[in-house]
């Protein structure tokens, strides 16, 4: 199965200038042939910006890789396009990973999360203005993206934090993704939804309310990072630790240059509205790991809910390695100037 028939080719190459300057490490672009490496993204919120950002800057080819930048829409296709060899690197929810891998019984096939870039829950629960308290939700239709996907497992820990039972209290149902969400709730076929930035400044604009801020709730998953599989990590040590370098300055591009993270998330999620960017920035600018590892507590929130990962250790699901020896080297502190 040839990659066209996962994704929809998104970018390639460079569109926007680089003006961060060489790579810390990576030095001025190389003239020796660029490895090709496929990379998918699946979602098209802000959360998937780093990976983005670090194409358009310039950062993957400062480190010697031809970045075939392609989206698909959803963990679930991309986890398969991963497994099946049809990408190199997946910008995904630890729930994929942990899901897959717990089912897997080929070592090498068996994703494993190599970067967490975001630890914790930046959703916002938003509905009709006409909902004024949660207690309001209790016999309602919520739409998430899909069951069993990180923003599925955020609402159902958030609603038992406030006393709702997701099975008995509400419906849930699949939108099958933040747009179909965001189109079900305008079509009135559910009261409240699960939503990332920028739907949730278009859904602002058009009257519906915040129910609950999860960034603020404190609630710890691990929604996004980057996996690999593991016969990829050992054959392509070399080639991971490069693509971590260039992804890294794309978490710090994103974090100190306002006005070019906002002419990328322009061209991949496809909004020009200013409220919208301005809210996808502000949202994750802080949110995003300055030392990108995934977190124990927010790999063990996906495990408690996954049937066949019970008794399993969050680091079964990770590969630190990569991340750690920039760290001990030094890369990231060179990254951000302390």
């Amino acid at each position: 199965m040839t990659m066209k028939s996962f994704i929809v080719a998104v970018a390639g190459g460079l569109l926007l200038p680089s003006c961060g300057g060489p790579s810390p490490q990576g030095g001025a672009a190389t003239t020796a042939p660029l490895e090709h490496v496929r990379v998918i993204w699946v979602a098209k919120v802000a959360n998937m910006a780093p990976a983005l950002v670090a194409q358009e800057a310039g950062y993957f080819k400062q480190q010697g890789l031809d970045v075939d930048l392609s989206y698909v829409n959803g963990s679930p296709t991309g986890m398969a396009a991963l497994l099946a060899g049809e990408a190199d690197f997946l910008q995904v929810a630890g729930t994929a990973v942990v899901t897959s891998a717990s089912a897997s019984s080929d070592s090498a096939k068996t994703p494993t999360l190599i970067i967490g870039t975001v630890n914790r829950a930046v959703w916002k629960l938003m509905g009709s203005r006409s909902i004024t308290s949660i207690d309001q939700l209790k016999g309602k239709t919520l739409c998430i993206t899909r069951a069993g996907t990180a923003d599925s497992i955020a609402l159902n820990l958030y609603l038992k934090r406030v006393s709702l039972d997701p099975s008995r209290d509400v419906t849930i149902i699949s939108g099958g993704s933040i747009e179909g969400c965001v189109a079900t709730l305008e079509a009135n076929r559910a009261a409240a939804g699960v939503f990332s930035t920028p739907a949730t400044a278009t859904l602002a604009s058009h009257g519906f309310g915040t129910l609950a801020d999860f960034a603020k709730e404190g609630i710890q998953i691990q929604q996004l990072g980057v996996a690999v599989t593991r016969g990829y990590a050992r054959a392509h040590g070399g080639t991971v630790l490069k693509f971590t370098r260039a992804y890294i300055e794309g978490i710090h591009r994103f974090k100190t240059d306002k006005a070019f993270a906002e002419k990328v998330m322009t061209k991949y999620l496809g909004t020009t509205d200013q409220g919208e960017l301005a809210d996808a920035y502000d949202t994750y600018k802080d949110v995003f790991e300055k030392v990108p590892l995934a977190t124990a507590a927010a790999l063990q929130s996906i495990i408690d809910t996954v049937p066949q990962a019970k008794g399993r250790s969050p680091s079964d699901f990770t590969d630190s390695s990569f991340v750690q020896k920039l760290q001990q080297d030094g890369f990231i502190k060179q990254v951000y100037g302390s």
